[in-house]
């Protein structure tokens, strides 16, 4: 066992002083040996990195202030007319005892009236008593709107899902 052990050593010993001795085998062995340590110290670092940034990264930001100013006057008004009849459809909806349709009702006033305004919100927040498929047909005969039940139901589902609930 001994006599395996000495020869192991004098093996080890003369792979060692051929290398050293030859420099293409050196540097073979350095390269190999370098990329390894790269490899490894990549696989560790990198993931720390990527989660360094994302932890000391700010989200976006909106400056109202400034999205404002970039609109024309024109813009602003209807913008202004926009947050005020969702203000009301959400007063109506809440007078009702609808509030869980305000987002419901408010997109389907934004996206279907097609800039036609309300003045009756209260009459408007009495359809959303009804199930969804009753709502969208009182709305289109009342209204004389034509909304697709089914798409409704995509749009709905998608809005209401990424509002980050």
């Amino acid at each position: 066992m001994e006599a395996l052990a000495t020869a192991g050593k004098a093996l080890l010993k003369m792979v060692a002083v051929d290398t050293v001795a030859d420099r293409e085998k050196r540097n073979r062995i350095f390269i190999a040996v370098g990329s390894i340590i790269a490899a490894l110290v990549s696989v560790i670092l990198l993931p720390l990195a990527v989660l360094f940034v994302i932890v000391n990264s700010e989200p976006p930001t909106l400056d109202k202030a400034a999205f404002l100013s970039q609109l024309t006057p024109e813009q602003q008004s209807q913008l202004a007319d926009m947050e005020a009849d969702g203000q009301a459809i959400a007063e109506a909806l809440a007078e009702a005892g609808l509030q869980e349709q305000t987002i419901k009702a408010q997109l389907i006033y934004l996206s279907c009236f097609d800039g036609e305004r309300l003045t009756d919100f209260a009459a408007y927040a009495e359809h959303f008593a009804q199930d969804d498929e009753q709502l969208i047909q009182s709305l289109n005969a009342d209204y004389g709107l034509e909304i697709d039940y089914d798409e409704f139901i995509q749009a709905y589902t998608l809005i209401t899902n990424d509002k980050g609930e």
